[in-house]
């Protein structure tokens, strides 16, 4: 009976392991491109950004900090060649909108178009808050000598006109795929 007791814990941690280790499967679908278009007005002009999100399985991350798992990576760029985020205006040494006592060193107001992992429908990162495109106030600024931090701020279409003036006319983007990960 003993022998049963002491038994039972260690089979009871093998399965636990080896059914949560972490691993997951490869994508069906490991490639796909996603128009989108952003029709802005900034002082008085319009503007109008056309392109194509790419998105394609890079594999498996081997440098994951918690042990057992190896999440899917992707790289996402532009077809234009861009990545990570398209500038809508920046500026240096101004007040930040968000906190106009604070003089920033740079201050940005950006479009960031989306992840790879929003885009091919994987379920770890879809509910990531920055996989969808948005718009983004991205600050930086020093908070001592030789310390410098970096913010950035998600902006709703409604912010960005109040407090830049701009005025979002169209925003469409791309709705990700229906992937299926074995």
């Amino acid at each position: 009976m003993m022998i049963l007791k002491c038994v039972l814990p260690i089979i009871l941690i093998t399965v636990i392991l080896c059914g949560c280790s972490g691993t997951q499967g490869p994508p069906a679908i490991e490639y796909g491109e996603f128009p989108f278009r952003v029709v802005y007005e900034l002082n008085g002009e319009m503007h109008t950004i056309e392109d194509t999100v790419i998105s394609s399985f890079r594999g498996f991350d081997n440098s994951s900090p918690f042990p057992f798992t190896k999440p899917r990576s992707w790289d996402t760029s532009l077809k234009s060649g861009g990545t990570g985020r398209i500038v809508i205006f920046e500026e240096e040494n101004i007040n930040s909108a968000l906190t106009p006592e604070r003089v920033n060193e740079i201050s940005a107001l950006v479009i960031h178009f989306g992840a790879g992992e929003y885009y091919m429908g994987d379920p770890n990162g879809s509910s990531l808050i920055h996989g969808k495109p948005h718009l983004c106030y991205s600050e930086r600024y020093e908070t001592a000598p030789n310390v410098t931090r970096n913010e950035a701020t998600p902006l709703s279409h409604i912010q960005a006109e109040e407090l830049f003036g701009i005025i979002i006319t169209e925003w469409s983007f791309s709705e990700p795929i229906k992937n299926i990960f074995e």
